[in-house]
């Protein structure tokens, strides 16, 4: 289709391309609609291409595109998608502590907590350390035995040397539970880079036990 002339509202002789309908005339600035819609949009299948609203969504729906650039609506509650979000990808079955934002005293909205699992093999007595990537408050620490404990030994959470709790009883039968009674608020806090300690002591040896730490972000 060529281009064809009309005068303007001065009185000027002008020359317009019009659109075309089969798309050969590519638009060379932005197209302002006026507050009107594009209807009947294709599904989008690139990068690049104008998304539509998919059948069936719904507001407060998710909108992403897959990994073969096709346009894809996450329903709510809809498990195994990925949310396409740059550096700040969230796959399923991969959410960790790592974008947890650290809890202030006296907050409104509420924190979430974190858990660090530290396995103890029968053997002999030691310590067992997890160095921490963040700063982190421990609130609350328990043991369970995986099998016979051993009589007086006792497994004692830390911050490097210093104690967090007490010496917890890791004596009793296979599957008991054991709750530290107090928690040390002069070492609570492990900083970043700090080592989480759990120490065996007092007996002959250490029985099999997983220690379950639980805590939360702090600056």
């Amino acid at each position: 289709m060529g281009k064809f002339r009309a005068y303007d509202s001065d009185g000027k002789l002008q020359e317009f391309e019009p659109i075309s309908k089969d798309g050969s005339v590519t638009f060379t600035g932005d197209q302002p609609m006026g507050g009107k819609k594009l209807l009947n949009v294709g599904q989008a299948t690139a990068v690049g291409d104008a998304l539509s609203l998919l059948a069936g969504a719904a507001r407060g729906d998710l909108f992403s595109v897959d990994n073969a650039g096709k346009e894809i609506r996450l329903p709510r509650g809809e498990a195994g998608k990925v949310l396409n979000c740059a550096a700040n990808d969230i796959e399923y079955a991969t959410l960790n502590g790592v974008q947890l934002k650290e809890v202030m005293a006296d907050n409104t909205i509420g924190g979430i907590l974190v858990i660090h699992q530290i396995d103890i093999a029968a053997g002999a007595l030691g310590d067992k350390d997890v160095v921490l990537t963040h700063k982190t408050r421990v609130i609350d620490v328990w043991l369970i035995l995986r099998g016979a404990g051993v009589a007086s030994t006792t497994l004692q959470v830390k911050n490097g040397a210093n104690a967090i709790t007490d010496a917890m009883a890791a004596s009793g039968s296979d599957q008991a539970l054991v709750r530290a009674a107090t928690i040390d608020d002069a070492y609570h806090e492990i900083a970043a880079g700090g080592t989480l300690r759990v120490t065996s002591a007092t007996g002959a040896t250490q029985p099999a036990a997983t220690v379950y730490v639980l805590g939360f972000r702090v600056y």
